[in-house]
Parts: C-alpha cells; structure tokens; sequence
C-alpha cells in the first residue's frame, strides 16, 4: 500500500492548484447544497488520474451520481470538501481521497491546499501530517478537548446536531456556523 502515498500526494497537491486558482462558478446543486465550476474541474482532474494510476479500481466521487460498480473495492472522492466555507473565502475546506475494501477505509488522505497539510492513513500504521506521525492525546480532561463539527447547509441536521451539545459548558462556533444558525437561514 506504500505506492499509494506518494502518488495521492502529488493528485491532492496538483488538484489543490486546480481549486486555489481555478475561477469560480457557483450553481445550486440541490436545495440548500452547492457546487461549483472548481468542485468539478478537481474532481475531474482527480479520477482521470487514478483512473491512469489504478484502472482496476472504481472510483466514487460525491460529485458524480452515477456510480453503479458491484467491486468490493473503490475509491471514494471528495474534490472540495467543504464548498460552503471556500465560496466564502474562509478556510477549513479540503480535498479527501479514501481507499475502500470490502466496506472498510484501508487508506485516506486529505489535502488542505491553504496549510498545505498532507494527511495520510493507513489501515493499522496510523496518520502522519506532513510526514509527521500524528499521536493522540491521552487522558485529557473534557474540559480542556477540542471538538469540532459540522453539519453542512442542512437546516433540520444544525437543529438536531445542536441538541447534544446542551450539556456542554462553554459552547463555541466558527463565525460560518454561527451564520448558518441565524433565525433568517
């Protein structure tokens, strides 16, 4: 599975370029969900080149609705996770790439084309950043935790999603979910 580090690196990397300077054209791809010209020359620009790469592998990308393969193994692809928040102009947006078998992740990377941060995973062999082994923080107390969600453009999910965090003490929100959750949205 070594091989597949690299290579996804350099399409991450290339398909970062293609969303960083690509011009934009925003459409409504359902109610309350867009997408847009860049979503879709990255995601291209992504399955051609593991088409090239992997031909044997199908590929599944949230952009595309026609996927009919019955293989046990595919890759799935999420050109510009995160549209909402880059039409904006903010951060916190990405490029992810997983690898599937027999309905489980055997390798992930995601490629934050702003930080230029290369997060790869591998079955059983944890996650690097950057090449750097990422390591988790042991018993931390849930006071001094870090959470982060996010729920999309979905009203109905925000309203739910918001339930289960009347627990918590100190709540706080990124200004996009903050926005999102003004009566008027």
């Amino acid at each position: 599975m070594n091989s597949y580090k690299q290579t996804l690196k350099l399409i991450l990397i290339k398909a970062g370029k293609i969303i960083l300077y690509k011009k934009i054209k925003v459409e409504e791809k359902e109610k309350d969900e867009i997408v847009t010209s860049v979503d879709i020359a990255a995601d291209d620009f992504i399955i051609k080149q593991l088409s090239t790469e992997y031909p044997n592998i199908p590929i599944y990308s949230e952009e595309k609705e026609n996927y009919k393969s019955q293989s046990k193994t595919r890759w799935m692809v999420d050109p510009l996770d995160g549209t909402t928040p880059w039409v904006w102009g903010n951060s916190g947006f990405s490029i992810s790439i997983a690898l599937e078998k027999y309905g489980d992740i055997v390798v992930g990377a995601v490629y934050d084309p702003v930080m230029k941060e290369f997060f790869y995973a591998e079955k059983g062999k944890g996650v690097t950043r950057n090449e750097n082994p990422i390591r988790s923080a042991i018993n931390v107390p849930l006071k001094e935790m870090l959470m982060v969600v996010d729920w999309g453009n979905k009203k109905e999910k925000r309203k739910e999603g918001l339930k289960y965090f009347k627990h918590f003490f100190f709540l706080k929100c990124l200004p996009e979910e903050f926005y999102l959750n003004l009566p008027q949205h």
